[in-house]
């Protein structure tokens, strides 16, 4: 029967306790006494970190935002309105995003999270 040593061993097995999967490497090394053991090392990676979108305007059915590379557009309407008037209401929201666009253009966010004026 082989043993498998574990680095981190409370914080891997309280990972598997939750149910999430642990990534990591298993490597076959050679003990003091010539007998073979299986090491496992868990993966030490960093968690992304997004920047919050930064609301420019609340419409009345929806909103727009910023993000790090996007300029966001989201409209709703209710069913039981006419497709003409859903068109229109759409098209109102559309506008008024797009005056707000036009008018906070001076102000860019860049990847980096630093705001510059052009």
């Amino acid at each position: 029967m082989k043993q498998i040593f574990i680095t981190n061993e409370i914080e891997v097995t309280n990972t598997l306790k939750r149910g999430l999967c642990v990534e990591g490497r298993l490597k076959l090394k050679k003990t003091e006494d010539g007998k073979s053991v299986i090491c496992f090392k868990q993966y030490v990676r960093k968690q992304r970190r997004r920047m919050p979108d930064r609301v420019l305007c609340q419409l009345p059915n929806g909103w727009l935002k910023e993000s790090a590379q996007r300029i966001k557009f989201f409209s709703s309407q209710k069913k039981e309105m006419k497709p003409m008037q859903i068109c229109f209401g759409m098209q109102r929201e559309l506008d008024e995003a797009k005056s707000v666009v036009m008018h906070n253009s001076e102000f860019i966010m860049h990847n980096d999270g630093k705001e510059e004026q052009r």
